[in-house]
């Protein structure tokens, strides 16, 4: 079997800087991160300020409602700090709410309880765990991190064709939001005594 080539290259270059590079999936999130930067900020407020941009330019991708790792490495003094901003389950949670499928890798359960339902909600820890980073580790205000997300939901990018199809997506047509609505007040009235 031959691999079919596209008709557009993949062009790479090399990034040359002095004083920093900030790199991720859109040029608004990037742009917010050097922001950052140039407003005497560090690493980790150049990160912070990335992600909340790509929340807003990517929002399928990014969000504070999610889960993540920090890996920071202070350039002075070499001190390496992890900071775990993934999602946990709920307090009253227990070992014993769940029958894991022996063997499995995916950590599959025998219902599906994981997956599916009230049991398989976890609470997100980004957003503690980039505020926690901007606080301990970091040079500027969350404002001021903020503030190119801002500009960004003023923006234009919400013409970007990719975020329109993204939205066609996850908006269903109000055909189906009236019937889901109508379905839901059926089956309430339905459980009423």
């Amino acid at each position: 079997m031959t691999r079919q080539r596209t008709p557009w290259p993949t062009v790479k270059r090399e990034v040359v800087a002095s004083q920093g590079v900030v790199a991720a999936n859109h040029p608004l999130a990037s742009a917010a991160g050097i922001e950052a930067l140039t407003r005497g900020g560090n690493a980790v407020d150049a990160a912070v300020a990335t992600l909340f941009a790509l929340s807003v330019v990517e929002p399928m991708m990014v969000s504070p409602f999610g889960a993540g790792f920090f890996l920071i490495r202070d350039g002075h003094s070499g001190e390496i700090v992890f900071i775990d901003n993934y999602a946990t389950v709920p307090a009253a949670a227990t070992p014993d709410m769940y029958a894991p499928i022996v063997g499995s890798l995916d950590y599959e359960t025998v219902d599906g309880a994981n997956d599916v339902g009230y049991r398989a909600v976890a609470t997100p820890g980004a957003l503690k765990g980039w505020a926690h980073a901007v606080e301990r580790y970091g040079r500027l205000p969350m404002a001021q991190l903020l503030e190119p997300a801002r500009a960004a939901t003023r923006g234009s990018q919400n013409d970007d064709p990719e975020m329109s199809s993204w939205r066609a997506c996850v908006a269903p047509p109000p055909a189906h939001c009236s019937l889901i609505r109508d379905q839901g007040q059926r089956q309430r009235r339905s459980l009423s005594p």
